[in-house]
């Protein structure tokens, strides 16, 4: 059976057999950046962003311009001479994303809330940007 050679297949397995070829034999650090969920409502775009172990004070949120910037950090929980750890697989460090707003949010209106681990944001809609169903006239 024949079939059809894909280039790009193997290139996610030769990109993590490379970068390990040069990390070997030297801790590298972790690093963390939060996955983000973007979802549209009807009056809102609403955002939510897994950040577990960040404390809420180690969060920044700014609106520049039309630009949604989103920076924080996880600290690495400090060792104590009590503990000897034999492997560090959770992720830590600082992390920033930024979003490009579209032009139908009302920026100066974004609420921010932070609950079990998620920090979720809300960013309204403007109002004559909001869709509105038009009715057709005549027969």
């Amino acid at each position: 059976m024949l079939s059809v050679w894909d280039p790009f297949a193997d290139l996610s397995r030769f990109q993590r057999e490379f970068e390990k070829s040069f990390s070997q034999g030297r801790a590298r650090p972790a690093s963390f950046a939060p996955s983000v969920d973007v979802q549209e409502e009807e009056d809102a775009l609403v955002l939510r962003a897994d950040l577990p172990g960040v404390k809420r004070e180690d969060i920044d949120i700014q609106v520049d311009g039309n630009v949604l910037t989103l920076k924080g950090e996880r600290k690495l929980e400090t060792a104590s001479e009590q503990r000897r750890y034999h492997r560090v697989e959770r992720s830590h460090g600082s992390f920033v994303r930024q979003w490009q707003l579209p032009t139908n949010v009302e920026a100066s209106k974004v609420d921010a809330s932070f609950e079990n681990g998620v920090l979720t944001l809300k960013l309204p809609k403007k109002e004559e940007q909001k869709a509105r169903k038009i009715e057709i006239r005549g027969n």
